[in-house]
């Protein structure tokens, strides 16, 4: 798993005039193509996808070392995990050192998952800071909230990042392996954070700013501020491993340390997150990554959400792979399952016996392709087992070891770009910025009849699919990936640009098809389990 990302993030103009004459062929070569689908421009990346989860084995029959060790030499793509403890609590590092010398003769990366480190500010001795170096909202009634504001002192910020990796902990850790390939530092990202459009909350906004910003305005001031902030956060992180090899190697992401997935959606996803006129996501200014979800716990959510949220994303991604080296993402997905039986699994087996299964592969494998994400983690909470889910996560282990070990799979994750069907507008079009309203977004493609479009379907039965194209003209292909829902094998006619119309059966977990131009022939191919769950 050693990274070895390949980009080609724009076009370099050659100068001079050789610059133009270059330029002119290359225009000729493609007009001379004929017509070509819109594309997904993202940075090709050779980084294929591996296996991770949130739970960190803290009960027994967790997701723990022992688990992971296992799964590494059966050959599963892991990207192990451990667990970062509070500050004032450590690791029993003994437990982790035989699991830490395998993946260094592996080459592997390692992740520490947990809390959001910023939690801290809203404890004492923060809490009870009298002047307006607080870091939490200091309220116009006297009253002090237990939510971080972005008018309090950096220094608080660094002295906590500090906290989290200034420990013995961390430099025996890197004694045993120091040098893994990437050091991960993964927050759950979840504190309360003053909103934007909340500024005024805070007395020291009216005093500091006035009263008369616009909402670009306090959305541009916030940006700057929470970026001056979580800056000295992870400044202080990366120095308390001063003195070990991993303070060049670390890595801070975030889980939804990214723009709104639901832009569009309705009047309220404005104030989800921060954007400003130039960037839908200046996360990325002050985060090293993100951890995109797919999560479905609703029947609305495994029908439209999740899917039309991850679509959502994918500018996002481009984006910050363009204009941010080494821009980590993942993708974190979970199947809404809980300890209440009205959980979402429970109420999908009592509609469709057996369908939550091949839904979790179906719309985890979806979104693996969408983003092409570095890790796919699973969501389990701290004290579930993985007796409990064993089949959920060895179905979507299967898809992710398929990546790289089918030939066909591997070359469009390296090389392949999303097809676009720009025929069809994403369904979130509210208050779309003006940067961002030409964007193509929507990506499954054509279905026949229109009624089993996951647009226009009811819950009990639709088809949904999409595609990725590589090569040139006349001898281009196309992997297809799509799920039905509603029986054992859904028939389905779908649309494919550049090429025309394709019949498919596509079973609830999800299949591939192999489409050629040359021999314009549709095959399956059978990967990583793509046909055989049912």
């Amino acid at each position: 798993m050693q990274s070895s990302r390949q980009t080609c993030a724009g076009w370099i103009y050659p100068p001079g005039n050789l610059g133009l004459v270059l330029w002119f062929i290359f225009i000729s070569l493609m007009v001379s193509s004929g017509p070509v689908a819109a594309v997904s421009l993202v940075p090709q990346t050779c980084d294929l996808p591996a296996y991770g989860n949130w739970n960190n084995g803290m009960k027994p029959d967790g997701y723990g070392v022992e688990l992971q060790l296992e799964w590494v030499k059966q050959g599963h793509r892991i990207a192990p995990w451990l667990p970062l403890p509070l500050p004032h609590q450590t690791l029993q590092v003994s437990r982790y050192e035989s699991a830490l010398r395998e993946y260094r003769a592996r080459r592997l990366p390692i992740t520490f998952t947990g809390t959001q480190w910023e939690f801290l500010l809203s404890e004492q001795p923060y809490l009870r800071i009298k002047d307006d170096t607080n870091p939490n909202v200091l309220g116009r009634s006297g009253i002090n909230e237990r939510r971080l504001s972005p008018f309090g002192s950096e220094k608080y910020w660094y002295e906590v990042g500090k906290s989290w990796t200034d420990r013995e902990m961390f430099r025996q850790l890197a004694t045993i392996y120091p040098d893994p390939p990437q050091v991960i530092l993964l927050s759950n990202n979840e504190h309360p954070l003053l909103g934007w459009r909340e500024l005024e909350r805070d007395r020291r906004f009216v005093s500091r700013y006035g009263s008369k910003l616009t909402d670009d305005q306090k959305r541009e001031l916030a940006v700057s501020l929470w970026e001056t902030l979580y800056q000295a956060l992870h400044r202080g992180m990366r120095d308390g491993l001063a003195g070990t090899p991993w303070k060049d190697r670390v890595r801070l992401v975030g889980f939804l340390a990214n723009g709104s997935m639901n832009m569009g959606r309705d009047s309220g996803w404005m104030f989800e997150r921060l954007h400003t006129p130039d960037r839908i996501d200046p996360y990325s200014r002050f985060w090293d990554g993100s951890s995109y979800d797919i999560y479905y716990n609703s029947e609305e959510t495994l029908l439209r959400s999740a899917p039309f949220r991850a679509m959502n994303s994918v500018f996002m991604v481009e984006e910050n792979r363009r204009t941010k080296r080494d821009y980590y993402a993942e993708l974190s997905i979970w199947d809404g399952h809980t300890y209440d039986r009205k959980d979402w699994r429970q109420r999908q087996e009592k509609r469709q016996p057996g369908s939550s299964l091949s839904a979790f592969v179906a719309l985890g494998t979806l979104g693996m392709w969408l983003l092409k994400p570095e890790v796919v983690r699973e969501f389990r909470f701290y004290d579930e087992s993985y007796r409990n889910n064993r089949e959920y996560t060895q179905g979507i282990m299967a898809r992710i070891d398929a990546v790289s070990s089918d030939p066909v799979l591997k070359s469009f994750w390296c090389k392949g770009e999303l097809v676009k069907n720009a025929r069809v507008a994403h369904p979130y079009q509210h208050s779309v910025p003006a940067k961002y309203q030409a964007e193509s977004r929507w990506y499954f493609l054509d279905v026949e009849p229109a009624s089993a479009s996951p647009a226009r379907a009811n819950p009990d039965r639709y088809a949904a699919a999409i595609a990725l194209r590589k090569g040139r003209v006349p001898d281009r292909s196309w992997l297809v990936y799509g799920y039905g829902v509603g029986s054992a094998g859904t028939s389905a006619r779908l649309m494919l640009p550049d090429f025309g119309m394709i019949e498919v059966t596509l079973s609830a977990a999800g299949d591939y098809y192999l489409v050629s131009e040359k021999t314009r022939s549709v095959k399956p191919l059978h990967a990583g389990g793509a046909s055989g769950m049912q």
